[in-house]
């Protein structure tokens, strides 16, 4: 009996390797990003990474383990300067080369249907939990500014007085 996701899995997981090159390839030639700047086995070390995630959620019916690193990864990027959508190019990459794997591997049948299916609903799921991280991490640092703001707004403040209270006017 044909259960899409073990079969997704099984597929995903027998031409991993071919999955990860493409997917390290493309990263290296994304233009003006910080993609570009990674050597080759640093990006397999990450794309390994996100396939173990991917296939952990896959067996999962909320895809809780791939969401959780998509979160992770999405804090740490926001701190190493990535933008949002650098982040979320990346991780369309990773969609679009699995989608590659899937349609030159499994015939387009049904079956193949179905798997992309589940595909892009993990994938959508993912960039959603990823601008959400992003948009947390920006309100976070905007209050961290504000209350900077405040803090230096209240010690210039009482350096004022403290240099008035030094320096009384005299009057003329």
């Amino acid at each position: 009996m044909f259960d899409p996701r073990k079969d997704l899995i099984a597929t995903i997981s027998q031409h991993k390797a071919e999955l990860i090159k493409n997917v390290c390839n493309r990263l290296q030639k994304l233009e003006r990003s910080h993609y570009e700047a990674i050597d080759f086995e640093r990006h397999q070390e990450r794309e390994e990474a996100m396939l173990h995630a991917l296939l952990k959620g896959m067996e999962e019916a909320d895809y809780f383990t791939f969401l959780d690193y998509i979160e992770k990864i999405a804090g740490k990027r926001s701190n190493e300067g990535y933008s949002l959508d650098e982040v979320q190019n990346a991780v369309t990459v990773f969609e679009e080369e699995l989608w590659h794997v899937l349609t030159k591997f499994v015939p387009i049948e049904p079956p193949l249907i179905d798997m992309l299916a589940i595909c892009n609903r993990v994938f959508g799921k993912a960039k959603d939990h990823l601008a959400r991280t992003y948009l947390k991490e920006a309100v976070e640092t905007q209050k961290e500014l504000d209350d900077l703001r405040k803090r230096f707004f209240i010690y210039q403040q009482e350096q004022k007085e403290i240099a008035d209270s030094a320096h009384p006017h005299e009057a003329y």
